[in-house]
């Protein structure tokens, strides 16, 4: 949050643009924005757990392999229309 303030980026950036890196292997919907994933109505599959998480340890890339197994499943519903 304090970078994308320090760099007026808005909430409303979508988190793609923001993790370009992503893209090849995303399959979440491409409009779904930093809001949408902070107020915890983005609608992503509930999909990574810690089985899925522990193999890729604390290293610097374990949070980017993260999302990438979390972008990389399709949305359960519409960004925005239902918190979960």
């Amino acid at each position: 949050m304090k970078t994308m303030r320090d760099n007026s980026i808005p909430l409303g950036t979508s988190v793609i643009e923001l993790l370009p890196d992503l893209a090849p292997g995303w399959r979440a919907d491409v409009r779904l924005t930093v809001e949408q994933v902070l107020g915890q109505v983005s609608g992503l599959r509930e999909s990574v757990d810690s089985t899925a998480l522990a193999p890729l340890g604390d290293g610097p890339h374990a949070l980017q392999e993260a999302a990438r197994l979390v972008v990389g499943t399709r949305n359960e519903h519409e960004p925005g229309t239902r918190w979960s």
